[in-house]
């Protein structure tokens, strides 16, 4: 399934404000951020490969609209060295939000949604488990295209050494396989579970 990013954010936006000006300025500022020189796989591509898998799946998830969001500003702050890229991220979002006069709910809502993304465990909310599983759904690719993320992200980190990335590379990844389950939603869950634990397996003994 093919989308029109934009016209899928504006889609989204459109639910909460009406002023096409704002959503024009938000929809070129949301470019600049994901069209980052240094972004290799945390571009719109990326993007755009979780709001199509979104639209696959769109039974899931309860408040479409506020998860499109989260979904658009999960990553739009991205520093590889830093360790604050979610909750950045997520105040960026906020200030977003409050431009569309959107409500205390629903900005605290995508707020702990955009949050969540840092560490992908479980939580209490159906909507939130979903966008972790969407986030997460790179791992269960086939290999040709989980080779090409693994050498973006290898990219992103290119002024770290290479031992030192291998370091903190198999720490995440193990972090997911002693998991004992990497996705929390059943249908993807069935869907990519297997793969994603062939395809980190297969990147542990590369860099073993």
């Amino acid at each position: 399934m093919s989308i029109d990013l934009e016209r899928t954010f504006i889609g989204a936006c459109y639910n909460f404000t009406q002023d096409s000006k704002v959503i024009d300025e938000l929809w070129r500022d949301l470019q600049k951020s994901y069209s980052d020189k240094d972004r290799h796989y945390h571009t719109l591509d990326h993007i755009k490969a979780l709001c199509e898998l979104f639209m696959e799946y769109r039974q899931i998830p309860h408040k479409h609209n506020l998860l499109l969001l989260s979904v658009f500003y999960h990553d739009v702050v991205y520093q590889p060295l830093k360790k604050e890229n979610e909750f950045q991220s997520a105040k960026f979002a906020e200030k977003v939000m409050k431009r569309m006069n959107m409500n205390a709910p629903q900005i605290r809502t995508v707020v702990q949604q955009i949050l969540a993304t840092a560490d992908h465990k479980k939580t209490a909310e159906s909507d939130t488990n979903f966008l972790i599983d969407l986030d997460l759904s790179i791992l269960g690719a086939q290999p040709k295209v989980y080779e090409e993320y693994r050498h973006n992200i290898r990219k992103e980190y290119h002024q770290v050494p290479q031992f030192i990335f291998n370091r903190g590379r198999r720490k995440v990844l193990n972090g997911f396989l002693k998991k004992s389950r990497i996705y929390i939603h059943k249908p993807i869950y069935e869907r990519f579970e297997e793969q994603a634990r062939k395809n980190i397996k297969t990147e542990l003994e590369l860099i073993s």
